[in-house]
């Protein structure tokens, strides 16, 4: 069994460094729950928009947690929400997001 080490501040941030600037790195184990989560309409929401491209617009690598708003799932497969952005973002306010680079705010 490989050795376990430690998540520490300075550890984060060679992860980070290191990781392409389109990829998405998570640091939570991926499980079954945060696959299934549904969000609900008025719900505050923190969105990682790293690496994603809307409407002519790309977002960088540190537009990791933009706090947004739900209006309302768009998609069923692959799953996807409309959210107010609380910021605009280059003009864009109100985008689509996959359910994937969403978390509860």
């Amino acid at each position: 069994m490989p050795e376990r080490r430690e998540l520490t501040p300075a550890r984060i941030g060679r992860i980070r460094s290191t990781a392409n600037a389109t990829a998405c790195v998570s640091l939570r184990p991926a499980s079954e729950s945060n696959r299934t989560m549904a969000f609900a309409a008025h719900q505050r929401v923190r969105v990682n928009l790293a690496g994603l491209m809307i409407q002519g617009v790309t977002f960088h690598a540190a537009v990791t947690d933009a706090l947004a708003t739900v209006v309302r799932k768009t998609t069923e497969e692959p799953s996807a929400y409309l959210v107010d952005l609380l910021f605009s973002f280059k003009g864009l306010k109100e985008i689509e997001v996959p359910e994937e680079r969403i978390r509860p705010a």
